[in-house]
């Protein structure tokens, strides 16, 4: 909040320096006895000497602009605890503070591109509190337009590799993947829900769901999942090939049957084909 601060005054031809050191609360002054009893014998303090002890919790950054006929002045901007911002001026006659400032006639510009008036003591460092919410406002905004540009073409560039990446791999799949993603593929579309491929009819059911789909084609699709599930050897990439053109043919036929939002679904969060 200081180094802004101090930018920020800078940036308005106030002369400005960040100072760094410790912060004293009147409440951290206590008298001598009550402070080093417990290490010191207590002297007595007749003239009513109070100290304060200060550790590095108490170290504190603040902002000092330099005023012609009275020298560099602290100003505290940094924010409360609870979040609210008063920037102070310790130390300082507020009145002397907008005499001086009205002195040396401070202008800082507006909205509609004139000069405004001079600013009391209080109102100088709430100026520069409030100008750079704005700009930080502005910069948001102008942020979110570009996100709100962006996002969506990125998230459809993410989608398209990602559809590509995952057709590249499946076409690299044996028939025992293809004969799976076919059952995921024939549930999605409510062709056969309830079948999981190792019925007795399910060559005839598949045919009749999807006439695209020979039954003679459906018995050797099953027959060539079921070898490369329980066989000795791999199956043979004619076998393979065979499986994934059925699968497409499959897919092309379901594809039609699909409304617009399974549809989406279908090429682009299930990956289907």
């Amino acid at each position: 909040f200081a180094s802004a601060a101090t930018l920020m005054y800078r940036l308005y031809g106030v002369p400005a320096r960040y100072a760094t050191g410790y912060i004293a609360r009147p409440e951290d002054f206590k008298s001598h006895s009550a402070i080093f009893s417990n290490q010191f014998p207590a002297p007595d303090d007749p003239d009513g000497t109070q100290f304060a002890v200060l550790t590095d919790f108490s170290a504190h950054a603040w902002t000092e602009i330099f005023l012609p006929g009275y020298g560099w002045t602290p100003i505290e901007v940094t924010p409360a605890a609870d979040g609210t911002i008063t920037p102070t001026f310790p130390g300082l006659n507020l009145d002397f503070l907008t005499q001086r400032l009205a002195e040396w006639d401070f202008a800082f510009p507006s909205a509609g591109g004139k000069a405004a008036s001079a600013q009391t003591g209080q109102s100088l460092t709430l100026n520069f509190v409030t100008g750079l919410s704005r700009r930080t406002r502005q910069s948001l905004a102008d942020a979110l337009k570009v996100l709100l540009f962006c996002v969506p073409i990125a998230a459809l560039v993410g989608l398209y590799y990602r559809r590509r990446r995952r057709l590249e791999r499946y076409a690299q799949s044996d028939c025992r993947v293809t004969f799976g993603r076919l059952l995921s593929l024939l549930r999605f579309a409510d062709a056969l829900p309830d079948c999981d491929g190792q019925e007795d009819d399910f060559p005839q059911r598949l045919s009749e769901a999807v006439p695209a789909i020979s039954e003679a084609d459906a018995v050797r699709l099953r027959r060539d999942a079921q070898a490369a599930a329980y066989g000795p050897g791999s199956v043979p990439d004619d076998d393979n090939a065979f499986a994934l053109r059925v699968y497409q043919n499959a897919a092309d036929a379901l594809y039609q049957r699909l409304n617009f939002c399974k549809r989406v679904l279908f090429r682009w969060q299930r990956v289907y084909g």
